[in-house]
């Protein structure tokens, strides 16, 4: 039987009991910056040192994102936090630290799992969601894919995310992994980190997540 849902995207963090959507008017896009915040420039093979909610043209505005970098295949820095290991972040006291939580409802009251969600950057020159951006190398990890307490299927490296091929593979909410299995509403939470491979403005790529429920 088919169905319908709300899938909205949102900062991970939270102030108070408000939490940013981004896709909310004019500020619908993450904009990765410089150690400076808003229009400091990533400096050329460094990856970001703060993140917004800003426009298409990149200009700042809809609040600000939880940032994190990366700092290899298997560390993180949170905001100017400490490095910690990738899996230090899978547990319950770190679902906040995440760039960008997914929400999805399904319609009315019906419960569903979850399967081969994805999410990935693409170049949107071409157009072809199998082509990663050009100038721009984007990694992520999802954040405590197995509930309140460090498990069996966490996470423990980055993810390439260029081009439908790579991305984060979340974890299915299936009763395979007895994890938000048979919801009407599914989260995902995620670490994003993006590293400038030239200089100038690099805009010509999108985010997309894709997934089944059944």
């Amino acid at each position: 039987m088919a169905t319908s849902g709300v899938l909205t995207f949102h900062a991970c963090h939270q102030s108070g009991m408000m939490v940013s959507e981004l896709g909310s008017g004019t500020y619908d896009h993450i904009g990765f910056f410089g150690a400076g915040g808003v229009n400091d420039a990533i400096i050329v093979n460094q990856y970001n040192d703060t993140t917004f909610i800003v426009t298409s043209g990149g200009v700042a505005g809809g609040g600000t994102l939880m940032n994190n970098k990366y700092i290899s295949a298997t560390e993180c820095s949170t905001s100017g936090h400490p490095v910690k290991t990738v899996g230090s972040y899978q547990d319950a006291a770190h679902l906040a630290s995440g760039t960008l939580q997914i929400w999805f409802r399904a319609a009315g009251t019906l419960k569903i799992d979850t399967y081969n969600a994805r999410l990935f950057v693409y170049d949107t020159v071409s157009n072809n969601y199998y082509t990663p951006p050009t100038y721009v190398t984007v990694n992520g990890f999802e954040i405590n894919p197995s509930g309140a307490t460090i498990g069996a299927y966490d996470v423990t490296e980055w993810s390439p995310m260029g081009g439908m091929a790579n991305g984060i593979n979340f974890f299915d909410h299936s009763p395979t992994f007895q994890y938000f299995n048979n919801q009407n509403e599914h989260l995902w939470r995620c670490a994003i980190s993006a590293r400038a491979d030239a200089v100038g403005l690099l805009s010509d790529f999108h985010f997309l997540f894709t997934f089944q429920f059944a």
